[in-house]
C-alpha cells in the first residue's frame, strides 16, 4: 500500500512538503503500518529500491505519542555500545 503524507518538519534527508511512503499490511508477518487519514504520526522510513517504506518494525507512531522520540531527536542522543551491540544512535 502507498500513502501520501504532507510533511510538517523534515528531521533527516527527506525533502518536500509531501512523500509517498509505503507500507504494507497483512504482507510479511503483518508488519504493515494502517495509516488513518487526518491522524498525524511521526513516521521512521528508508529507502529501498527507489521508494520509502516503513513498517510496524520500526519506531513509527501517532504524534500524541512521541514526546519522548522528539526529545531525543532534538537533544541528539549519542550512540551507545552495550556488548557489541549499538542501543541507539540519533544525530
Amino acid at each position: 500500500m502507498e500513502v501520501k503524507f504532507r510533511v510538517k518538519k523534515n528531521l533527516k534527508g527527506i525533502e518536500g512538503k509531501e512523500v509517498v511512503l509505503r507500507s504494507n499490511p497483512g504482507f510479511g508477518g503483518d508488519c504493515g503500518i494502517r495509516f488513518k487519514k487526518g491522524e498525524k504520526y511521526l513516521v521512521y522510513a528508508n529507502q529501498f529500491n527507489g521508494r520509502l517504506q516503513t513498517s510496524g518494525c520500526t519506531r513509527t507512531k501517532l504524534m500524541k505519542h512521541a514526546a519522548p522520540d522528539f526529545k531525543e531527536i532534538e537533544e541528539g542522543v549519542e550512540l551507545k555500545v552495550e556488548q557489541g551491540q549499538i542501543i541507539k544512535s540519533f544525530l
